[in-house]
């Protein structure tokens, strides 16, 4: 097995059951080696020996002595640490979530510093305690092979510290643990802002190993991470911890192409066409290789802290609104609410532009607080418009046409009712209540026709007292006759008057029912949300 051609037919005979990319950077690694055909000769012999782990010999019982028995291993930190190519290395993971930066809702990105710790087995650097004299030691992890586990959702290059070094026991168990700050891709629900839960998804697994290469387990449960977090995280801002879930499960990738050089050598057993000297199997561009990747799905629930946003936004509006609300109490007919209300309006569009980086920002949902902040304004500028009608009709009334019947009677027999206004003092008639006086003077002045004033011209002709009480009587009737249509003309207005009244506290209880019902439901909601927590 010492010659390309024997290699290259021992390989056609196995059928593409180890991996290819293990073999090349092994070759790779051991190019500084004086003879090609030692290299080849140690690489064959490691991947096709018995599935029995070898020891190392020390020559002493000290560190210098075990590093240096491991020279050997340290020049094989390209290929997978295990004799048989056919056995998966099984790494166990866990991690701990040790801070929550912060969450951005127009990117859909969550930020956190989480400590990653991994543990799998070199089955290459095994020895004895008692003759090297140590149990463990701590190598570079350049010198080692490295699981190249990833989270898909990664949006950013890790910016933390580096930790340059990893842990190596006498059984070849090896410990890693580093921390990892995570900028991930994350669907954020924020329809119950400020008092929404968010679940955010980290997807571990390898990025070229598959199943048989590499299995990836879960070193501890969900409320194990859940507990340890708590205990040791320091910043969180306006955001807490909830809960920590993970499970494992396979992760089924489709490889085209473009990554067909590295791994077809899983399913291609029969489209070998080359072999060279970097251990590359080419096969057939035009398919495409389903693959099977072993994978940790953990789930991070946080939740965020209200109490802020209810300070600085719920509270502030729901008192402009009482003072909304109050101004009801001040009484149309003497005083213009409709400036009072113009104020309010004017200082809660003010506050909204200030706290408007305090909402968020997503195209997704309309969060239910900037619904509750619109309905706000909303009402209030109702009420301002219902407040310039009602002035309008209380000064401009008397020059309105009468208000239609079907009108009239809904508002004063439907509406009046509902509200508790009576309109029993409005009567609609032809006449109107005169002045007894002017009902008895009306009655004992005489009726003038034609004939008595023929004869009145005659037999009165000369007598100018009788002229002047003729004049003064059409004077009065004149007048009396001005009254009348000014009378009617007030009934018309009163009735006016009587609608804005209506209207105005029917509005008003209109207010009541929405503070109410805005109220209840924010509580629902912060009860609801701390309840899930």
């Amino acid at each position: 097995m010492t010659s390309t051609p024997r290699l290259q037919r021992t390989a056609d005979r196995r059928h593409c059951s180890f991996n290819i990319m293990d073999l090349g950077r092994a070759a790779q690694k051991v190019s500084m080696m004086k003879s090609f055909k030692l290299q080849v000769l140690l690489i064959t012999l490691l991947m096709y020996a018995p599935s029995s782990v070898a020891v190392l010999n020390c020559t002493g019982s000290d560190v210098p002595s075990l590093v240096n028995a491991l020279q050997p291993v340290f020049n094989l930190s390209s290929i997978r640490p295990v004799t048989n190519a056919s056995n998966p290395v099984t790494v166990d993971l866990i991690f701990t979530l040790t801070a929550i930066l912060g969450v951005d809702e127009k990117s859909q990105v969550l930020k956190t510093y989480i400590w990653r710790e991994l543990t799998w087995k070199n089955e290459f650097s095994v020895w004895d305690p008692d003759k090297c004299g140590t149990e463990w030691i701590a190598v570079p992890r350049t010198l080692l092979w490295e699981p190249d586990i990833v989270i898909n959702e990664f949006m950013e290059k890790n910016t933390a510290p580096p930790v340059p070094y990893i842990y190596l026991h006498f059984d070849g168990d090896i410990y890693d643990s580093q921390p990892i700050r995570v900028v991930s891709s994350c669907s954020l629900d924020i329809y119950l802002f400020p008092f929404d839960i968010q679940n955010c998804t980290f997807t571990f697994n390898s990025y070229i190993h598959v199943m048989d290469e590499i299995q990836l387990l879960l070193s501890g449960t969900g409320d194990e991470m859940t507990e340890a977090s708590k205990m040791v995280i320091s910043t969180m801002g306006e955001w807490s911890l909830n809960k920590i879930t993970a499970n494992r499960a396979e992760i089924d990738t489709v490889e085209g192409n473009i990554y067909v050089e590295l791994q077809c050598h899983v399913k291609c057993s029969n489209t070998i066409k080359r072999f060279n000297i970097y251990g590359r199997y080419l096969c057939p561009i035009n398919e495409t290789y389903h693959l099977n990747v072993s994978g940790l799905f953990v789930q991070i629930s946080i939740r965020r802290h209200p109490t802020t946003y209810v300070v600085n936004l719920l509270l502030p509006s729901c008192f402009l609104i009482a003072v909304d609300l109050f101004s009801f109490m001040l009484p149309p007919k003497k005083i213009d609410r409709s400036l009072f209300k113009m104020t309010l309006v004017l200082g809660y569009t003010v506050f909204l532009l200030n706290t408007n980086q305090m909402l968020p920002i997503t195209g997704d949902t309309v969060p239910l607080i900037n619904v509750f902040l619109s309905m706000c304004l909303v009402m209030m500028v109702a009420t301002l418009v219902e407040s310039i009608f009602v002035t309008n009709l209380l000064h401009g009334s008397a020059d309105y046409p009468p208000a239609p019947r079907w009108f009239r009677d809904f508002v004063f027999q439907v509406l009046g009712r509902l509200v508790r206004i009576s309109t029993k003092s409005i009567e609609r008639d032809n006449t109107v209540i005169q002045n007894p006086n002017a009902q008895e003077m009306s009655d004992s002045s005489p009726v003038v026709t034609k004939n008595d004033i023929s004869e009145e011209k005659e037999t009165l002709n000369e007598n100018k007292s009788v002229q002047v009480l003729r004049k003064i009587n059409r004077d009065l009737k004149a007048i009396h006759l001005q009254v009348e249509k000014k009378l009617k003309r007030n009934l018309s207005s009163q009735e006016w008057i009587y609608i804005a009244l209506i209207i105005d506290r029917l509005l008003f209880f209109f207010y009541i029912l929405f503070i109410s019902v805005s109220f209840i439901t924010i509580l629902i909601i912060w009860v609801v949300s701390y309840s899930k927590a």
